[in-house]
């Protein structure tokens, strides 16, 4: 009986050390698992923040190109260039307008990720962006008035001295936004190689 009793006990421990492997086993497959999503996860999750962040710095750069090239039109009138400041005037301005309609589906992503209000209230962007409306609509203003009295030189030569105050003002306005902008690009370049 004795040696009965030894192959039961021997048995048992057999199969109760079966059974804690089998559940080891398990336990380590199923916290491999749990990393193995983790990890797919965070990856898909940094190929969407890459994504994000490379559409919002293109969008910014070229928000940054359009704000100088304004500047330098406003500055370019103020040198005397009239006719080569309206005309690049001009075409900044359409891309200015294509570039905002755009903003929504390309900068809206980035707020999923990053915060820039405290960047935004640095600069006084939402103020800055005021300002600019409220200048580039005295200057159209302006233009139509200088337009409409081609006749009348002295007028005309008023309000070209009005406007040319007005388009240095409006270039000055810019350095907000470029500010913003240079900024908000900073620190998604180092939000990016922290990810890294």
């Amino acid at each position: 009986m004795d040696d009965l009793a030894i192959i039961g006990v021997t048995a048992a421990v057999g199969l109760g050390s079966s059974l804690i492997t089998l559940i080891i086993t398990k336990i380590i497959d199923i916290s491999q698992e749990k990393k193995k999503f983790k990890r797919e996860l965070f990856k898909l999750i940094f190929e969407r923040k890459t994504s994000v962040v490379e559409n919002a710095m293109s969008w910014y750069q070229e928000a940054l190109d359009n704000y100088r090239m304004l500047q330098m039109s406003c500055t370019a009138f103020q040198e005397g260039r009239e006719d080569y400041a309206m005309a690049r005037l001009y075409i900044a301005c359409q891309h200015s307008d294509k570039l905002f309609k755009e903003a929504p589906s390309r900068l809206n992503p980035i707020y999923l990720y990053y915060d820039f209000s405290k960047v935004e209230q640095k600069y006084k962007s939402s103020e800055s962006i005021d300002e600019i409306n409220d200048r580039i609509n005295k200057i159209a203003i302006l233009i139509i008035k200088i337009q409409s009295a081609e006749s009348d030189r002295e007028n005309t030569g008023d309000s070209k001295q009005k406007l040319k105050k007005l388009l240095l003002s409006l270039a000055d306005s810019f350095n907000s936004q470029i500010n913003v902008i240079l900024e908000i690009q900073a620190i998604l370049r180092n939000g990016y190689k922290i990810s890294l």
